[in-house]
């Protein structure tokens, strides 16, 4: 039997209007560990939209959103 992987499904949100999409493979051996994993990613991600504001005045991202999903073929 296989084990269950799953992938992070990010949303990067334009402040421009529009969106960007990617999927990242993660190491994680069960969903909640994924979204704990997706939890830090995004936490990250704000934190650094924040200081990017902070320090040039703008950031080219308004929002992030980040997701997992089981990947596909595994059980």
């Amino acid at each position: 039997m296989s084990a269950t992987s799953y992938i992070l499904l990010l949303t990067l949100f334009l402040t421009e209007g529009g969106t960007l999409e990617a999927e990242q493979e993660i190491d994680a051996s069960s969903l909640q560990e994924c979204r704990v994993e997706a939890k830090r990613q995004q936490d990250a991600l704000l934190r650094e939209f924040a200081l990017s504001v902070e320090e040039r005045g703008m950031c080219p991202f308004r929002d992030v959103k980040i997701r997992c999903e089981r990947r596909k073929g595994s059980q």
